[in-house]
């Protein structure tokens, strides 16, 4: 007698679980396991925290993990750009909460990091994750979407305090102004998702236009598909390497959501 069912699967798929670099991230010598928002991808930091326990290339090295995603508090990779060794981007998003950025900053304060500049996102799909809107492509250049860049969202500067607390301030110089200070940088370059046109910049920024993989200084791999936004990139000397994502950007990421580092050369 066979038994029925009309649910095809034992278990629910994992559809999203090739977006890794949303499920963990290497901060320093350790690595962040996320703790997913949406009930449908918490499994897969399972994954992530059995290859942490059990691979030799973390056991090896005892790679410490800066964040117990038993918490309760909704944290990604997605928010998370390590802009360099001193200096992080994190994005307070529908899918990232300020008790996961509080209890993540105590720690990489601790590991010598100086500043967290936090980007307070609208909650909502179309800004789900803070490198749908900004990634860094060059030591001083900017992949970046009009919205953010025009300063639409509130910006905080969080450094640590004498007593181990955390210090907060909100910014309100322009956002070129806030990089150059935080990276010690005399002056950065924003390059617009789009061309900053009304017409491509949105539909681009849907299409993971700034969500770009910046393999070295300069060097990036981008969907085909983003033909205004590549055009960009080219015309401010920065080599794009693209290739066709037609069913992979279905699920609202881009190559940098499909990629996890776990290693950075010092630049």
């Amino acid at each position: 007698m066979a038994i029925e069912d009309e649910y095809p699967f034992v278990t629910d798929p994992l559809c999203g679980i090739y977006f890794t670099r949303d499920i963990g991230v290497c901060i320093a010598n350790g690595m962040l396991v996320s703790s997913m928002s949406m009930p449908f991808r918490q499994r897969e930091t399972l994954l992530v925290n059995y290859i942490w326990q059990y691979h030799p290339l973390f056991r090896r090295d005892h790679t410490p993990k800066w964040y117990q995603n038993d918490l309760g508090y909704g944290i990604e990779g997605g928010d998370i750009l390590v802009l360099s060794e001193k200096v992080l981007a994190i994005g307070y998003s529908e899918r990232t909460s300020l008790g996961a950025i509080e209890a993540l900053a105590h720690v990489m304060f601790q590991q010598g990091y100086e500043r967290i500049i936090l980007f307070h996102l609208p909650k909502n799909r179309r800004y789900m994750h803070l490198d749908v809107l900004f990634t860094m492509v060059d030591r001083e250049a900017f992949l970046i979407t009009p919205a953010l860049a025009s300063g639409q969202f509130a910006i905080y500067e969080l450094t640590p305090g004498r007593d181990g607390s955390i210090l907060a301030s909100q910014k309100t110089e322009s956002v070129h102004r806030i990089l150059e200070k935080a990276l010690g940088l005399d002056r950065v370059r924003f390059i617009s998702v789009g061309g900053g046109d009304v017409i491509y910049a949105p539909r681009e920024h849907w299409n993971m236009g700034s969500n770009v993989l910046t393999i070295a200084p300069g060097k990036v791999i981008a969907y085909d598909r983003n033909d205004v936004t590549n055009e960009q990139l080219d015309k401010n000397g920065i080599k794009v390497l693209t290739f066709s994502g037609c069913e992979l950007s279905r699920g609202r990421g881009g190559p940098r959501c499909m990629s996890m580092p776990v290693h950075r050369e010092k630049i």
